[in-house]
């Protein structure tokens, strides 16, 4: 089993929380990766998409799965949002499953899976590269996001950017080995409720010339700047969260583009 050690240190806490969240679902899903032929961060990035790096995870459900008839165990209701074909944002009250630990959650996403013909019909096993895995997971309908399957990519460079400066103890799969590639450019912080700075000031300030944000250019992320980036995002068709990642920021033209 290979272990993923953190070995940078962030003066931020945001960062430093989000990189020891990695470092224990790295560890966790090499198998899973190994199996499906992908690399390990692509399978952390869409937890890290569905949970929001395991701080919105629905009990232990980090991969946002419904209970539908199939599930015997916990459930939990939970809102959250739907788009449309067109983009359009709607919300359900829907019951998620809910799990004893990280572990019988990630056990439990590769079961489902395999479980549902969609998913087979739709590659998700054949693909064998991540762009492709995230493309499949998006026509075997996984999630209703019109840009999921570049969401995913973004979120699976967001993770690479921790994974970068890590160590790991054990030697890992060699199949694995041939999957890894040079870490991108590191993607600009996640900025939520709470962060504060010249990015969040920057961030305002787009959104201000996007008439949307009247608030002060105070560099403080407060209810009033979230507010305007979920109106954002809403426009934009990306994922309403009010949590500008680097998908909203490039979006507004703070940061990369996602070709």
């Amino acid at each position: 089993m290979t272990i993923w050690t953190p070995t940078r240190h962030y003066t931020d806490q945001q960062m430093e929380r989000l990189q020891a969240w990695v470092a224990e679902m790295m560890t966790a899903c090499e198998a899973q990766a190994l199996e499906l032929g992908i690399s390990p961060e692509m399978i952390v990035g869409q937890a890290a998409g569905e949970s929001d790096w395991g701080r919105a995870a629905i009990g232990h459900n980090i991969f946002g799965i419904k209970a539908d008839a199939s599930w015997h165990g916990p459930v939990l209701m939970q809102r959250t949002a739907e788009q449309t074909p067109d983009g359009s944002v709607y919300y359900i009250t829907a019951p998620f499953r809910d799990y004893p630990s990280f572990k019988e959650s990630i056990d439990d996403w590769l079961a489902f899976l395999k479980r549902n013909r969609n998913y087979a019909e739709a590659g998700v096993f054949t693909a064998h590269d991540d762009v492709l895995f995230a493309q499949a997971l998006k026509r075997g309908q996984y999630a209703t996001a019109v840009n999921y399957a570049e969401y995913l990519i973004q979120m699976r460079d967001s993770v690479r950017h921790f994974t970068a400066s890590m160590t790991r103890s054990g030697e890992p799969p060699s199949s694995l080995v041939q999957l890894a590639v040079p870490a991108p450019p590191p993607p600009p912080r996640l900025l939520i409720i709470g962060s504060h700075g010249g990015d969040v000031k920057a961030l305002q300030a787009a959104l201000k010339t996007q008439g949307l944000y009247a608030g002060e250019l105070d560099g403080q992320f407060g209810p009033m700047t979230a507010a305007a980036v979920r109106a954002f995002q809403a426009a934009s068709y990306l994922v309403v969260d009010g949590i500008a990642g680097q998908l909203t920021q490039g979006a507004l033209g703070l940061g990369p583009r996602l070709n």
